[in-house]
């Protein structure tokens, strides 16, 4: 179930981690590539989202759509007719064909029911196909920046009309703090609140496992 990626000369210990990380991440990186920005984006997104595969209660959701929470707005972004067009634009028709030809994903039914299923790679290209619709550039790779476009291009639905500016400016600085403190602490090994861990020594080693899943220790471009 487990499998070591790195061996931290601290203490030596061995890291593994849950097949669902590691699908999400080999994911990340195939549909990523070499872009920096992208693979950050697209970690941070998974992080916030489903905890990095480590969050149970991300799957098998029935008000959103598989473990990236991609509400039926992202998908209507890239499969419906936008407010004020006659047709589809060039964009939407750009990543349409990539949907058809690398997932063979032909239309907006095809794809909530296989986003339904929770297939991995395909709802993380959903991910990258929503973000490509937005006209800003992609962020720096630091953990702010990110947050802000996860927010501004991604999470755009959790604004909740009605409540004072004031209230909303508090409470968005409480959600940008958690999040990008959980971000940070995955990026240099820490657990997040889902995992209980354990810990087992032998001789000089101490071996690091997760009773159900394993810690979310691994920042990609250090493998």
């Amino acid at each position: 179930m487990f499998r070591a990626v790195k061996k931290y000369e601290n203490g030596g210990a061995t890291v593994v981690r849950s097949d669902k990380q590691t699908q999400i991440l080999d994911a990340i990186n195939k549909i990523s590539g070499d872009d920096d920005k992208l693979k950050s984006l697209l970690q941070y997104t998974a992080m916030v989202e489903n905890s990095m595969g480590n969050d149970r209660s991300a799957y098998n959701r029935d008000y959103t759509n598989s473990f990236m929470s991609l509400d039926d707005k992202a998908i209507d972004r890239i499969f419906e007719i936008l407010p004020g067009a006659r047709g589809f634009t060039s964009t939407q028709k750009a990543w349409q064909d990539r949907f058809r030809n690398e997932y063979g994903v032909s239309n907006k039914e095809d794809l909530l029911k296989r986003l339904k299923n929770d297939e991995v790679e395909l709802s993380i290209f959903t991910a990258r196909a929503y973000y490509g619709m937005s006209p800003d550039a992609l962020p720096k790779v630091d953990s702010n920046s990110l947050h802000d476009y996860w927010l501004k291009n991604y999470n755009s639905m959790g604004v909740v009309k009605g409540v004072p500016k004031d209230q909303l400016k508090a409470e968005l600085n409480k959600i940008q703090e958690s999040y990008v403190s959980k971000f940070e602490n995955w990026k240099s090994g820490m657990p997040t609140k889902e995992e209980s861990l354990f810990t087992t020594t032998s001789g000089d080693d101490k071996e690091i496992v997760l009773r159900d899943q394993p810690l979310s220790y691994i920042w990609d471009q250090q493998l």
